[in-house]
């Protein structure tokens, strides 16, 4: 695997690389450098980890990064022989999905426009603050219908919301 954190490459080796693996992969590291559409310093390092020893520095990048993940577990050779080296077909029919949609009690919107979530009505989420505009007065603030507000893209849709008091 090659994570490029753009200062160096780091380089990481499986334990069960074989010995020309492992030199093509150096070559290839070098490879990305020379052809890479950023015009990358040649001389960039390539740090070499070795499955097992990783730094810090490399380990940084993963926050999930789990140092015993692999360690006491079964390897994939001993899982592929009990679960068996056949892959069964699966038949994956979609289903249809049905729409939830949720009910929202109206509000007039002076108990909407530019509260605090504390001085909403009780059970209005504050960060829906628009469902809970009827339809008539959505369109009196908004200046567009429902249906054409949720065809926004998503920061269209806070743009306005930000505007109109109702963030």
């Amino acid at each position: 695997m090659l994570l490029d954190t753009w200062d160096q490459l780091f380089l990481w080796i499986g334990k069960e690389a074989n010995e020309t693996e492992r030199k093509e992969s150096v070559a290839r590291s070098q490879e990305y450098l020379r052809t890479h559409p950023g015009d990358r310093d040649p001389d960039t390092p390539i740090v070499m980890i070795k499955e097992g020893f990783e730094p810090p520095t490399f380990t940084g990048w993963f926050t999930a990064w789990d140092p015993f993940k692999w360690s006491s577990g079964k390897s994939y050779d001993d899982l592929k022989r009990e679960l068996g080296d056949v892959a069964l077909p699966v038949d994956i029919k979609p289903q249809e999905q049905k729409a939830v949609q949720r009910e929202f009690q109206s509000f007039p919107p002076d108990m909407l426009l530019n509260k605090q979530a504390s001085e909403l009505p009780e059970g209005v989420d504050p960060v829906l603050k628009e469902k809970y505009l009827s339809d008539g007065d959505f369109i009196d603030v908004f200046g567009i219908s429902k249906d054409d507000f949720v065809s926004l893209p998503q920061w269209k849709q806070l743009k306005l919301k930000k505007e109109k008091g109702l963030f």
